[in-house]
């Protein structure tokens, strides 16, 4: 009787945390493309566009797998 709620919340505190490191992970790749941005490393890089900045963000989140 009480198997069902338990394990209702377990996987609603586990979809949680995924949610918070996905969101976390995000925000710390956003930031870091951002910084390259700023200081003008990626302008000096050289091909500073929508889809360099996109491919930044890309790379540091690639342990989420390929879309």
């Amino acid at each position: 009787m009480l198997a069902l709620p338990f394990f209702g919340l377990l996987c609603g505190i586990i979809e949680i945390g995924m949610i918070y490191v996905v969101a976390t992970t995000l925000e710390d790749a956003t930031d870091s493309a951002a910084r390259q941005i700023r200081t003008g490393q990626l302008q000096t890089a050289g091909n500073s566009t929508a889809a360099k900045f996109v491919n930044t963000i890309c790379t540091q989140m690639s342990w989420l797998g390929s879309n």
